[in-house]
């Protein structure tokens, strides 16, 4: 852990990042902007649009839906903002 720790430190004092990339990717973005196309048409359930686009988990179309500045009805959990590029 402390030689861990030590290589970040050195990592970070020559300017490197260290961690996951924050946001998400080019593809994910355009799969974010089709949900949430998709999702304000009223035409599709959460899961009909999970199903199409192959998203596993509705917690995953709801992130990306709140990625694209879309609030939906009933969420009471505290909303993290996203940065838009």
């Amino acid at each position: 852990m402390e030689r861990t720790l030590a290589g970040m430190e050195a990592a970070r004092a020559r300017e490197r990042v260290c961690g996951r990339p924050k946001g998400l990717t080019q593809k994910y973005k355009d799969l974010a902007r089709l949900a949430a196309t998709l999702y304000l048409s009223k035409k599709y359930t959460t899961t009909q649009i999970c199903k199409q686009l192959k998203i596993r988990s509705k917690a995953t179309l709801y992130n990306y839906l709140r990625h694209e500045g879309i609030i939906i009805d009933g969420w009471s959990r505290a909303v993290t903002t996203y940065a838009k590029h």
